[in-house]
């Protein structure tokens, strides 16, 4: 064998080692899947849970406790837990070879579909300055005139500045400006919130690992996201990321939250005899806990309809537990549960608080400058679940917008507390350095809030000045909980509040469907390819069908490689290149065949088939290759599927159908001499 043949012989089997490695992960995923599928319909039989129910416990690990609340049988409990295990098993394999796998689109796998607005009131409110009750009107006239009519929205916010003869220079912009200059300055502000917000958005899903994203901007002021394979809206909201701005708010001093707390004990007090309530002869039952009851929530509201919504009814939560001492004479603080040095609502009151802090009477007691917030995630204490309520400044100290980098760590052995603890990191900006040196050299011995999206990610107490901008996040963290909040800090703040105007969930049922129909499409156009191929040109047309296999293998390998998404356009480019890959075959035949007519020897002529051939296919591709680019330039979602999938296809091809089947031909002949071939 040649040098030159030993080589090409050696890259063709690197390759194809390239292409299984490539492709065991999603091979081993589909049967993962698999296996996983027929556990959960086993498991079905054991407890009342649906698949959906099953996956999602799944999902949060909370499966092995939805089991025992659902399974009352010891025996068949012990079988589910068995089943449960191996499928825990299971889902740490499919969460590792994921990653590695040919990921599908939205059109074939399902998925979310969500379309944000950016909310430009807020973020004029957050551009403006000095802003009144009258600024406040003025934008709740222009909020509902833009709604109600198509034009622009700045065109309705000059329009209404100019009827009420007021400048915009008096809330935004200098002095000096007039009002067609703010208002392109807004524009101009705007358009770069929306594009920021784009970018923090991307940032945030990138980082929590949803395969292949589409975030895309419609229109100006709008943004469309698409989650293939995420059909729960709401854990696809949580993985986009809080849509608040995050805020570092200080707490008011614990004086201050008690004797709010007792003024609003007050208010609930005199509530509850004004309705003619007696509260002695409210429904109770003696609850789990020492010293505590349930009591219906009639007690509380005069009333026997179930606080919350829809949900909360379907879960029958018609009573709150309360401290049997205090609720006769102190119904509210009777709710509450000192644990530590925090005020907690156990999760069954939580609903019942929020109700009665969002009373008109109670909020006349909150200070103007002060707001109740609930920690994000409760807290498990002897068994039962607890979320912290916090009594804050409602100005925040400062934004997420100056943080530049958070990682997580562990504590070392010098912090004794958290040694081996989750903490969090943070560094800031330059001018987040010196607001954050000021805010905590003010407030040593203070508490500092971390809000997201209304709740509080972790309120740590700030020890001594931080001049650096570089700051930890002590907190009962697991790693999981500090690498989320580390992510959610890393992606920065949102610069303006995002509203979502569509939610739809598509449905897998048009996919599978389309999977299946693409699938038969490549089945059957491969076969008459194969078919083709070996009748016209029989031993070389076989020869040209192992390089067309070795061609799709090839574009499956790099579609995996490259973390690339198969869409329905893209199968469709799967197909098209199926066709073009024995193209290449065609024209090299079809000039072996004239040089064999001539009288030139097979070797001599399949040398000169390739050679002449060449330039050619070469062409041909290379401006097959340049469309594939331009579209996958300019184009966006499916287009761009269409077009990496073609480009990977011309790349394969022309290394299949060129070098392949060139060694190939080569090898039968250097072994023996050929005075007939069969093409």
């Amino acid at each position: 064998m040649r040098r030159n043949n030993l080589m090409r012989t050696i890259i063709i089997f690197a390759v194809i080692i390239w292409a299984v490695y490539q492709l065991y992960p999603t091979y081993s995923l589909w049967q993962y899947r698999q296996q996983s599928e027929k556990l959960v319909q086993e498991l079905q039989t054991f407890a009342n849970l649906n698949v959906d129910e099953i996956h999602e416990a799944l999902r949060v690990g909370l499966l092995e406790a939805r089991l025992r609340e659902s399974i009352q049988d010891q025996d068949k409990l012990n079988r589910a837990l068995n089943i449960a295990e191996k499928l825990n098993e299971l889902q740490e394999k499919i969460d590792e070879n994921e990653p590695k796998s040919i990921k599908q689109g939205l059109d074939l796998l399902g998925g979310t579909y969500l379309v944000y607005e950016v909310d430009l009131p807020e973020l004029l409110r957050s551009l403006s300055k000095n802003p009144d009750a009258r600024f406040d009107s003025l934008m709740t006239e222009v909020t509902r005139r833009s709604q109600q009519t198509d034009e622009d929205f700045f065109n309705v916010l000059l329009a209404t500045f100019q009827e009420k003869g007021i400048r915009l220079n008096r809330y935004f912009g200098r002095r000096v400006q007039t009002d067609d200059q703010i208002i392109d300055e807004l524009k101009k502000q705007a358009e770069d919130a929306v594009d920021r917000t784009l970018e923090v958005l991307r940032n945030r899903i990138d980082q929590f690992g949803v395969s292949e994203p589409t975030i895309t901007k419609q229109g100006s002021r709008r943004i469309v996201i698409e989650l293939a394979g995420i059909t729960d809206i709401k854990r696809a909201k949580s993985l986009i990321g809080k849509t608040a701005v995050l805020e570092f708010k200080l707490l008011k001093d614990p004086a201050v939250f008690s004797a709010v707390l007792k003024q609003i004990d007050d208010v609930v007090k005199k509530k509850i005899k004004a309705s003619g309530k007696a509260i002695t002869g409210a429904d109770t039952s003696k609850a789990a806990g020492t010293g505590t009851k349930e009591v219906g929530v009639s007690a509380l509201f005069g009333e026997s309809t179930v606080i919350g919504d829809s949900a909360a009814k379907k879960a029958n939560d018609t009573t709150v537990v309360v401290e049997e001492e205090l609720f006769e004479q102190n119904p509210f603080f009777s709710l509450l549960w000192p644990i530590g040095n925090e005020v907690m609502v156990p999760a069954k009151n939580l609903r019942a608080v929020q109700r009665i802090l969002n009373m008109p009477e109670v909020k006349n007691v909150i200070p103007d400058d002060a707001e109740f917030l609930f920690s994000s995630k409760p807290v498990i204490h002897d068994g039962q679940e607890f979320y912290t309520l916090f009594f804050l400044k409602k100005q925040p100290e400062m934004t997420g917008k100056y943080i530049t980098e958070a990682g997580v760590t562990i504590g070392s052995g010098s912090q004794s507390f958290t040694q081996g603890q989750p903490i969090v990191t943070l560094n800031m900006n330059r001018e987040g350095a010196r607001i954050f040196a000021r805010v905590t050299g003010a407030n040593v011995g203070k508490r500092l809030a971390i809000v997201l999206d209304g709740k509080v990610a972790s309120a740590p107490n700030i020890k001594d000045k931080i001049p650096s901008g570089n700051a930890i996040i002590e907190g009962n963290f697991s790693m999981e909980e500090a690498k989320e909040l580390a992510i959610v800090l890393r992606a920065g703040a949102l610069p303006a509040p995002v509203v979502p105007i569509e939610e739809r969930t598509i449905g897998p049922s048009l996919g599978r469907d389309s999977v299946r129909r693409g699938q038969i499409s490549i089945a059957i156009g491969i076969i008459l390819v194969v078919v083709f191929m070996m009748i016209y040109y029989r031993m070389s047309g076989l020869i040209a069908d192992i390089a067309l296999i070795l061609n799709l293998i090839l574009i499956m390998a790099a579609l995996a490689a490259f973390g690339a998404t198969l869409t329905l356009p893209g199968v469709a480019g799967l197909i098209l290149t199926m066709g073009m890959a024995v193209d290449a075959n065609v024209l090299i035949f079809e000039r072996i065949r004239e040089e064999l007519r001539t009288g030139k020897t097979v070797r001599a002529a399949i040398d000169a088939g390739y050679s002449r051939a060449f330039w050619t296919i070469f062409d041909a591709n290379v401006t097959t290759f340049l469309t594939a680019l331009v579209l996958y330039q300019f184009g966006t979602g499916p287009i761009r599927g269409f077009a990496v999938t073609l480009s990977v296809g011309i790349l394969a091809s022309m290394f299949t159908a060129i070098v392949v089947t060139r060694v190939i031909f080569d090898t039968i002949t250097q072994k023996r001499t050929l005075t007939k071939l069969s093409i």
